[in-house]
């Protein structure tokens, strides 16, 4: 079941969580779980959530990737426990990509560089794949078949660069295991059992 409540004011959202928490609060022992989509809004809305419940504990403030991973392992107990998807690896990694020799759009991009723009670009395509994993995984299963998904003319050399990386990703045995987690829950329900409760997803 699916419940939204909104707002664009941080305040009015942490009320209504800690509203839901106090009307049907977890087993004592089983931790509450929160997306956030930064460290600084963890901070905040566990002080919040403190100050409207009078204690706040077995609270994990996780990010929405980290978050997609552990419920990955929870299903497949063949998932590693630290994500080879990990923005500060895939920034290494697509790094190298990049300096050995990448897709003619971004060697073009790179030349005369002193290194610090290929490490720049490297950051921000991390951050950037991260978030396709997360909310358009539509665009990297598209991807990762050799299709394109009519994005405009950026789409070719992300998606080649992608398929580098995934390559030897899955080369590494850490291909993304999204389309067999879905895989199992549908063929076995009862693999739902050991899944959160209650996810809560928490961004102004």
């Amino acid at each position: 079941m699916l419940y939204l409540h909104l707002s664009n004011r941080p305040q009015a959202l942490a009320a209504a969580l800690a509203a839901v928490m106090r009307a049907d609060p977890l087993p004592l022992l089983e931790e509450e779980t929160v997306v956030v989509p930064s460290s600084a809004l963890a901070r905040w809305l566990g002080f919040r959530l403190a100050d409207a419940l009078g204690i706040a504990m077995r609270i994990t403030f996780d990010f929405p990737a980290i978050q997609v991973w552990r419920l990955f392992g929870r299903v497949l107990p063949d998932v590693a426990a630290n994500t080879p998807f990990d923005p500060v690896q895939m920034r290494w990694r697509l790094l190298r990509l990049i300096v050995a020799g990448g897709p003619p759009a971004v060697q073009h991009y790179l030349q005369g560089d002193d290194g610090r723009r290929a490490w720049e670009l490297a950051g921000r395509l991390a951050g950037l794949f991260d978030r396709y994993l997360v909310d358009r995984p539509d665009w990297i299963a598209r991807w990762n078949a050799g299709g394109r998904c009519d994005l405009g003319p950026d789409e070719d050399w992300q998606a080649a660069l992608w398929q580098l990386l995934a390559a030897e990703l899955v080369a590494a045995g850490g291909g993304h295991p999204r389309e067999r987690f879905f895989a199992a829950l549908q063929g076995e329900p009862r693999l739902r059992a050991p899944l959160p409760r209650r996810i809560s997803l928490f961004a102004v």
